[in-house]
């Protein structure tokens, strides 16, 4: 049983990222408010450093090609890693890292 100040959060990897974790998607704890940086401190976690190499540039902000989308709604463009994520029991996340051509 999970304590009540803690979440579980389900994220969906798509694309190069899916390849790199070998799974389509996984569940992580996190705080019951918590923020982007949260959810990639626990996939830092739980993966290693690669995670934050693929989503994160050199200044510790999201990559350009990188997507993130919590219930839905893009979340990267916000407040950064320290956007805060609250509402619904169940969050839904979907990572993915976006590919350009033309």
């Amino acid at each position: 049983m999970k304590p009540l100040n803690r979440r579980v959060i389900h994220i969906t990897f798509i694309g190069a990222l899916r390849a790199l974790f070998n799974k389509r998607s996984d569940e992580i704890e996190v705080p019951a408010v918590f923020t982007i940086g949260d959810v990639i401190s626990a996939l830092s976690a739980r993966y290693g450093d690669i995670v934050e190499y693929h989503l994160l540039d050199a200044d510790g902000r999201f990559r350009q090609n990188v997507v993130i989308l919590a219930d839905g709604v893009r979340v990267d463009l916000q407040e950064g890693l320290s956007t805060p994520l609250t509402g619904s029991k169940k969050t839904e996340f979907v990572v993915m890292e976006a590919i350009g051509g033309g």
